[in-house]
Order: C-alpha cells, then sequence, then structure tokens
C-alpha cells in the first residue's frame, strides 16, 4: 500500500537524516520543497543560503499562492509510481494541503533541542551561509517567515520523533513507524 510521509521540524532537527534513511532501507523517493528553490536559485545563478531560499519562499507564495508548492508536490506524487513517498521542507498548513487528506499520508514532526540543532546546522554546510554561523544568528533564522509556523503543525502530526539521542534512535523511531502504518 502506498504511503506519503511529510516531515516536519525545525531547522537541524534531523528530518535529512531520516529521510535518507527512509529512502536507504525502505527505497522511499523524496520530494523537497527547498530543491524547488534551489533550483530556481542556481538557474539565475544567485547564492544558495537560507536566506535567499526563504525570501524566495515567501515571494513565490505571496504571488502565486500560500499553497503553490504543495500543487507542485502533489503534481509530483502523482506522476511516480512509487510506494513510499516522503516530502520534506514541510513548514505551514498550506504546504500539505493538497495532499494531507489522503489516506495514506501520514506527518512526522522531528524535534530536537536548539543547541543540538545548531551544532548539527553549523556542522552540515548545506547552506554557503552556514560554515561561520553563530548561536545568535541560528537564532534569528528561526524567526525569519517560513520558520515560524513550524510548531502549529506538531499539534496535527500524525507521530512525533524527539531526535536529541543517538543516530541509532532516530532510526527505531522511524522503524517503529513504518512497521504501524
Amino acid at each position: 500500500m502506498r504511503k506519503i510521509i511529510g516531515f516536519v521540524g525545525e531547522i537541524g532537527c534531523g528530518k535529512w537524516t531520516a529521510i535518507d534513511y527512509l529512502a536507504a532501507k525502505y527505497g522511499a523517493v523524496s520530494f523537497r520543497y527547498s530543491a524547488i528553490l534551489r533550483t530556481i536559485l542556481s538557474s539565475l545563478f544567485i547564492p544558495i543560503n537560507r536566506e535567499n531560499i526563504q525570501k524566495l519562499s515567501t515571494n513565490l507564495r505571496q504571488n502565486f499562492g500560500q499553497d503553490l508548492f504543495a500543487k507542485v508536490i502533489a503534481e509530483n506524487i502523482k506522476k511516480t509510481s512509487s510506494e513510499i513517498i516522503v516530502v520534506d521542507w514541510i513548514r505551514r498548513i498550506e504546504d500539505i494541503e493538497h495532499i494531507k487528506d489522503l489516506d495514506w499520508f501520514v506527518l512526522i514532526y522531528v524535534e530536537s533541542d536548539v543547541n543540538i540543532r545548531f551544532d548539527r546546522t553549523k556542522n552540515r554546510w548545506e547552506n554557503l551561509d552556514e560554515k561561520n554561523l553563530t548561536l545568535e544568528q541560528f537564532m534569528e533564522n528561526a524567526k525569519a517567515e517560513t520558520e515560524t509556523r513550524i510548531k502549529e503543525l506538531k499539534n496535527i502530526s500524525h507521530f512525533v520523533i524527539n531526535n536529541d539521542w543517538k543516530i541509532e534512535n532516530l532510526y527505531k523511531e522511524i522503524d517503529k513507524i513504518m512497521n504501524e502504518l
């Protein structure tokens, strides 16, 4: 039976690690909202950093609808034959508007201590501006429009994973959820 798993959580909580695990162990295919934004920025030769990603996301949604990315992801889901589909970079309820009512959709909220999230973010260098990131900058990034509504989604999530521990614990939690689905 097909499964669509949405991941939500604050910066550095471990969503990508969970998604990579689902891909490796369960053959999941992932769709990342941020991939759309990174492709646009790259095509325009604009640096791919958190600020530019956030600005582009805000501008596109303001001009084309708050559910713009949900529409794109929903269309991508329709085109894939994969049994397990993972959706990342969910930030607000509008991001799941076109997939939340599907029978096979579940939302997983991943949470982690702010200091752990900061260390993870600083060490992964996902964006150009993370190499020299300070805790103050990290905290300021969390105040951006694209980040402020994340915690609201915890209340509607089907599962909540605390990812303050070793990576093996995250994997066990993912396995437990997959066995329930």
